[in-house]
This record gives structure tokens, sequence and C-alpha cells, in this order.
């Protein structure tokens, strides 16, 4: 199967590269593995764009807070957004989805 990462994550992922070219992106990632494959998951293809492409929704992005890359603090940034485009945020084992009252207790 053919499949791409969801535009407005690769444009998230170009805008946290140029906050921080140095930073560590060893825990980086969209394509879901094995264990994945096997549930649920937005880091697996189940979206299909009008070519019928899979399109992974999900993106994880290294906690690198020695080159300027704090998840907690772009959590915050991307909830209070309120971006339609964003579904939920998952940062050290808190998430929030599209409800207030997650959101509020985040900011």
């Amino acid at each position: 199967m053919t499949w791409r990462v969801a535009k407005s994550l690769d444009q998230l992922l170009r805008q946290i590269n140029a906050l921080s070219p140095n930073r560590d992106r060893s825990s980086d990632g969209a394509i879901g593995n094995e264990a994945h494959a096997s549930r649920n998951s937005d880091h697996n293809p189940w979206v299909h764009d009008a070519e019928g492409n899979g399109i992974v929704t999900a993106r994880d992005f290294t906690n690198d807070p020695k080159h300027g890359i704090v998840s907690d603090e772009i959590a915050k940034k991307l909830i209070a957004s309120r971006d339609d485009r964003i579904k939920y945020v998952i940062s050290n084992s808190k998430i929030a989805s599209g409800s207030d009252q997650q959101q509020q207790a985040w900011l």
C-alpha cells in the first residue's frame, strides 16, 4: 500500500526542525510498527486521499529540551491554536482531545 503523512503534520515537522535544526530525532515517527498495525491507531494509513493513497494522521516528535523542543510547551501551543485539523495531542502521558474540559486541563 502506498501511504503518506498528512500534509499538515509534514508542515509541523518543518516548523519544529526550523525551530531546532540540531534537535534529537530518535523518537520521531509517523507510520506505525507491527504493534500499531494490529490495532486502531492514527499511525496506520486508514484515511485515503483522492488517489487512494493511505494517509497517516499522527506523528511523533522527540522531546529534546536541551535543544529547545519541550513537548509540553508545543502541546500547549497546539491546543491553544484550536486548529480544526487537530484531533488530539499527547505529551508525557497526557492527552487532550477536542473537548474544552480536556484542553483547559493543559492550559
